[in-house]
């Protein structure tokens, strides 16, 4: 979308104006993770619309975090989406309606990302010509921009019925079903695209999404290494892969039964280590991926280091020192060495107990957790 059009953020956000902040930061996320991808596309247009709803959503959240920005913005969002849809409607072309090229008017709307123009003049392309899958095609990209999934859907359909055999085309549709989370569909989608142009570093980025989200993490990692080795340098792909680090890391290590994963052995603090530090140097925009990243390694650092815990036997623990400090200094005083060598023993062996149960490296204490359902490495 150009800067002059409205761009309402609880729709392409798919939220109510009731949605709270957790609600609103999710969403972002979760569109980020859409349209990330889609920025890595070699076509111009659809790049450079991919980017520009990226510099949307970064306005949204920079707007429905701040309680003034957001007030300010609903007080007026009903009339200015309004408005934007009369301009849309009314926008370019000129002669009757029955000489209008409506084709190339939606072609020109859509690069220009305007959305709402460009989905209507693909509606009157496809009343004149029904078997055009470009005004197909144009339609469906308009109506996913609008988050109108369903809509989508079914236009992908029409232009793929069309014509088969455009990847393309194959991948927008996947994208539709991922965007409302029919991973098994969005993947039999890409999988169509990448078969039909192979080695595609993008058709390869969405299955590797998938993967990440239906919990096949070791499967996307392999596919992010290959797309960032022949891909080096581009920041979309760097920050799947660094997703893909993220939730590899993760399977490594022990797992509660009421959920969550703690880290119960050397093994898993030095790959969290090596995972976590490589993702990090990777160059990505998710402030929230980074944080995770980043407290992972905190908490390797805590399964390492050595703490203290109390103990309920303390009492038992400071009567056996005691015994033992008396028989060496009274065998010693009254010239019995061995009473006094025995209580020396003693006390050490309670000391020696003491540290050995109650001072040793946090992820011990924490493969003691009688919760742990399974075990990592």
């Amino acid at each position: 979308m150009t800067t002059a059009t409205f761009v309402d953020f609880y729709d392409i956000l798919s939220l109510p104006e009731t949605a709270d902040a957790d609600r609103i930061k999710e969403a972002i996320r979760g569109q980020r993770r859409i349209w990330n991808k889609r920025a890595g596309q070699s076509d111009a247009v659809q790049k450079s619309l991919a980017e520009q709803r990226i510099r949307d959503l970064a306005e949204a959240e920079r707007v429905l975090l701040d309680t003034s920005a957001r007030s300010s913005y609903d007080s007026t969002r009903v009339q200015n989406k309004a408005r934007a849809a009369a301009e849309s409607a009314t926008a370019g072309g000129s002669g009757s309606e029955g000489t209008r090229d409506w084709l190339t008017e939606a072609r020109t709307f859509y690069a220009n990302g305007n959305a709402h123009a460009a989905n209507y003049a693909a509606r009157e392309a496809i009343a004149v010509n029904g078997a055009s899958h470009e005004a197909w095609n144009i339609r469906a990209n308009s109506s996913f921009i609008l988050s109108n999934y369903a809509d989508a859907g079914f236009e992908f359909r029409e232009a793929i019925r069309l014509m088969p055999h455009n990847a393309a085309y194959h991948f927008d549709y996947g994208e539709a079903h991922a965007a409302t989370g029919n991973w098994a569909d969005a993947l039999a989608e890409y999988e169509i695209a990448l078969q039909q142009v192979p080695g595609d570093p993008v058709y390869k980025t969405a299955i590797a999404n998938v993967y990440l989200n239906t919990g096949k993490p070791e499967q996307a990692l392999q596919l992010m290494e290959e797309v960032v080795k022949s891909q080096p340098d581009v920041e979309v792909f760097q920050y799947y892969l660094a997703w893909a680090l993220h939730d590899v890391n993760l399977t490594k290590w022990s797992r509660l039964r009421g959920g969550g994963v703690i880290i119960t052995s050397p093994e898993q603090i030095k790959v969290t280590r090596e995972m976590s530090g490589r993702a990090l140097k990777l160059k990505f925009s998710d402030d929230a991926l980074r944080a995770s990243l980043q407290d992972n390694l905190r908490r390797a650092d805590l399964a390492e280091a050595s703490k203290w815990t109390g103990s309920g036997n303390i009492l038992w623990y400071l009567g056996a020192t005691l015994v033992g400090i008396i028989m060496l200094f009274s065998g010693f005083g009254a010239g019995s060495a061995g009473v006094g060598f025995v209580g020396l023993i003693i006390a050490g062996l309670v000391v020696w107990a003491f540290v050995a149960r109650h001072h040793k490296p946090g992820w011990k204490f924490n493969a003691a957790n009688p919760g742990i359902q399974t075990r990592g490495v």
